[in-house]
């Protein structure tokens, strides 16, 4: 099966680089995905344009004590949210959790979202001695979710799939520093202003900086305006100038070629 997924995945590259080479231009949301194309021959002039965010929604809100009373939340909770599947990797966050929980005693661990693996992943919190401190959501609307966030401290993702993370960017413009693997374009989007990336599989790593973002409220505030400053240039309408200049670019070039 790994072989024949192996043959799918070079087939549909080939495919894209193909299509894309025959574009006058190229817009994608990360250089991760630039970079993965590269190597199979693509050549146009290319430029990475984000999603927008809706930061009307996803913002920094008062009230953190009341949700996580609403929530049965802790004063030192990491958030996740995404599909429950394998290469989201979910089970190195409940391991992280783990050995966070010897220095950190009431650590929590929020899940939101679905998906096959849910009842595998309340097995493994169950088998670790985390059943009433990893804490599934389900899937949850927009508004929902950010409250969730507001009532977190730490943003974390340990997926291997990710050519951007919208969940990432929704949890930093509520304020969240983010603790991220060096994965896909998980690295584009998290820096020293916002949070840490670890080594993927790092589990060790990965607990370590919880510890140390949930005992260190300095920091933690730091990184948490960090958070929210780095957003901003995902704003509607910043992303909609990017798009009127390559319009714009692309249109000019059409006509001198005409």
């Amino acid at each position: 099966m790994p072989l024949k997924l192996d043959f799918l995945k070079k087939a549909s590259l080939n495919y894209a680089v193909w299509y894309y080479n025959r574009c006058d231009f190229v817009t994608a949301p990360s250089q991760s995905v630039f970079k993965e194309m590269s190597a199979y021959g693509f050549n146009k002039p290319n430029k990475v344009i984000s999603n927008p965010i809706d930061i009307g929604t996803f913002c920094l809100a008062g009230g953190k004590s009341e949700r996580k009373k609403k929530l049965n939340l802790s004063n030192n909770t990491v958030v996740y949210a995404g599909r429950l599947s394998s290469e989201k990797n979910i089970e190195a966050l409940i391991r992280a959790v783990a050995l966070a929980k010897k220095k950190v005693s009431d650590i929590n661990l929020a899940i939101a979202g679905s998906g096959r693996l849910e009842v595998e992943l309340k097995g493994l919190a169950k088998e670790l001695g985390l059943k009433n401190e990893v804490k599934f959501f389900g899937a949850l609307s927009k508004a929902d979710l950010a409250k969730l966030y507001q009532a977190s401290e730490i943003f974390s993702i340990a997926s291997t799939s990710e050519t951007q993370s919208l969940t990432l960017m929704q949890a930093l413009a509520c304020g969240l520093p983010a603790v991220v693997v060096d994965s896909r374009a998980l690295p584009e989007y998290v820096n020293e202003k916002n949070g840490f990336v670890v080594r993927t599989g790092d589990e060790k790593a990965m607990a370590e900086k919880f510890v140390l973002l949930l005992e260190n409220n300095k920091l933690r505030e730091e990184l948490s305006r960090g958070a929210a400053e780095s957003i901003k240039r995902f704003l509607a309408e910043n992303i909609a100038k990017e798009w009127e200049k390559i319009y714009s670019q692309v249109i000019r070039g059409y006509k001198k070629s005409a």
